[in-house]
């Protein structure tokens, strides 16, 4: 058995015992690459079956389980269970992990899959809960999508009501260019789109895993 971290770009680690820093540092132990995460956001304590993790004093916080942490303060983590840097999600689990032996520490080799077998969606590790693979939202999509339109980001992120919003008053407010009122609303509009998108697609995401938490 061992601890198995799972990154936002889907990337999985094995964590021996330790302590593992993550944050945006590219120094860090454990880089996390979100502009929401500190640059040394948080500690992970790994020793043997007991994990915890510390907040280093991030200015987005952090959260284990949807449970906000108080700044510097520590939490022990029973199980397999999300880790929220700022907008980043993170799982941990406690599982049967195969690492080859000629690789370094660190290094995680998915068990082998049969001829032909497709890759699996990013989502929960295996043993986060089990069930069908759930697709999770990736922020950064859907900012680019909203930076070509507002509310196509809502819409990748499955708020089809929302999206039809912000794409009506977008499209509106470009209309109103026309005289000085529009060249001031577009804008916002377009930038509100953008950062909404990034914070809905955070949301969903947490809100997918603890369905799934609670249907497996």
């Amino acid at each position: 058995m061992a601890w198995v971290l799972q990154l936002p770009t889907g990337e999985r680690r094995v964590l021996r015992d330790g302590q593992y820093v993550l944050g945006r540092d590219p120094g860090c132990t454990v880089p996390v690459e979100d502009t929401s995460v500190s640059r040394q956001h948080a500690v992970l304590t790994i020793r043997g079956a007991q994990a915890s993790i510390r907040d280093l004093g991030s200015s987005s916080g952090t959260a284990v389980g949807g449970q906000r942490l108080a700044a510097q303060s520590e939490a022990p983590i029973a199980g397999s269970t999300s880790v929220q840097l700022g907008q980043a999600l993170l799982y941990l689990t406690y599982e049967a992990a195969v690492v080859a032996p000629q690789q370094p520490p660190g290094t995680y080799v998915a068990p082998p899959q049969p001829p032909g077998a497709a890759p699996a969606p990013y989502g929960p590790p295996p043993g986060a809960g089990g069930g069908p693979p759930v697709f999770y939202k990736n922020p950064a999509v859907a900012v680019v999508l909203s930076f070509f339109w507002a509310g196509l980001g809502q819409i990748y992120n499955g708020q089809i009501g929302k999206g039809v919003a912000f794409i009506l008053a977008y499209g509106f407010a470009a209309l109103l260019c026309f005289v000085l009122i529009g060249f001031l609303l577009a804008p916002v509009i377009w930038i509100w789109g953008m950062v909404d998108a990034y914070v809905s697609a955070g949301a969903v995401n947490r809100r997918l895993w603890e369905e799934q938490q609670r249907r497996y």
